[in-house]
């Protein structure tokens, strides 16, 4: 069976004020449960779990909406409060899972998604597969997750409250009109047209088309296991 792990940490932590660093586990956290309530179909989501100061791991027993979750999680992060985070997905399997204490579980995907963490340095997304899968099936994860990275790294904070709304819908299955997000637009509502704008230069469309890609290519590979899978 195949699990997706993501473990990250905040870019440029060290910058952030004393005051804005003590509150930042309660963000994490806070933005995680927001974002794990929206999953459709998941009763009791794993927690996430935090650990050196900026850093943090969860693990999703579904690898397909592994790349939903982030989208909403990190324009949760930067829509809220400025943040940016890194981000290294391994999907693969697992030798066993602490429930209570994600970092304490062990397996492939963990210590894969680890050790990816501490090679980013041009990106800030990177997702490994299982060993074992064929090289197209590489090459198209590779690209899903540069075109996921580029759309993020140059939101605006508008562009990505508008993004977490929009991926609100997907993570729920179902589509948030644009009306809808004008309407329930915080701190006051605005336009359609105004959130249409932030969609577009959001590179929305694309992006939901990655995410789709994405669901669509996990589900190829879990259909395929490798010899490592079975």
């Amino acid at each position: 069976m195949l699990y997706a792990v993501a473990t990250g940490d905040i870019v440029n932590s060290t910058m952030i004020a004393s005051d804005e660093r003590r509150d930042l586990p309660r963000l994490l956290r806070t933005s995680y449960e927001e974002t794990t309530k929206l999953l459709a179909g998941v009763e009791e989501p794993l927690p996430i779990d935090l650990f050196g100061g900026d850093s943090w791991q969860f693990c999703l027993p579904d690898p397909q909406r592994v790349l939903a979750v982030l989208t909403y999680f990190r324009a949760a992060l930067f829509a809220k409060a400025g943040l940016r985070t890194r981000c290294a997905i391994a999907i693969d399997s697992i030798d066993f899972l602490n429930r209570t204490s994600i970092s304490e579980s062990d397996g492939p995907a963990f210590r894969r998604s680890g050790r990816l963490l501490k090679t980013l340095t041009e990106t800030e997304l990177s997702i490994v597969l299982p060993e074992g899968v064929t090289l197209p099936s590489v090459i198209a994860c590779d690209a899903l997750a540069r075109l996921a990275d580029n759309a993020y790294r140059n939101w605006t904070d508008a562009q990505a409250k508008a993004v977490m709304y929009r991926s609100a819908g997907v993570l729920r299955g179902k589509t948030i009109s644009q009306s809808i997000i004008a309407e329930n637009w915080e701190p006051a509502p605005i336009t359609q047209q105004a959130v249409a704008k932030h969609l577009s230069r959001a590179e929305w469309e694309s992006l939901n088309l990655t995410l789709s890609d994405f669901q669509r290519l996990i589900s190829h590979i879990q259909e395929r296991p490798t010899s490592a899978q079975k």
